[in-house]
């Protein structure tokens, strides 16, 4: 599972790992993601592929908010997860900023600076 707190886990790295790879591939695209509920897989992925391209913090927020809106499980109150992979991801992977952080998770996932040149390249573009 690569969603809010657990990306940093095996299954997650791996994940992101696989995802990035797929993103640094211009045959790959046009590229369509999701998750069966749209928020919180989907949101995870969503911030951390900005995270790496640079977006600033405040959109990050804003973005990773938007996720949340709609979730009919019982009891389910987004905001009790909110901050779970912002403030994760700082806490396990420290830097200046959160592109940083979010390249520091990359590495630590196995992906090479050149695939995040490659995917930034494609999405920049």
């Amino acid at each position: 599972a690569c969603y809010y707190n657990a990306f940093d886990t095996a299954n997650g790295k791996k994940a992101m790992l696989s995802i990035i790879t797929n993103f640094a591939n211009s045959a790959s695209y046009p590229i369509l993601f999701h998750c069966s509920g749209g928020r919180d897989r989907t949101g995870t992925l969503a911030f951390l592929l900005e995270a790496l391209l640079g977006v600033d913090d405040e959109h990050l927020a804003d973005e990773w908010a938007y996720t949340g809106f709609y979730n009919r499980s019982h009891g389910f109150c987004h905001a009790k997860f909110y901050d779970a992979l912002p403030r994760e991801l700082k806490k396990r992977y420290p830097a200046p900023t959160t592109r940083e952080s979010a390249e520091a998770f990359a590495r630590a996932a196995g992906i090479t600076d050149e695939e995040i040149a490659k995917f930034r390249r494609l999405m920049l573009e």
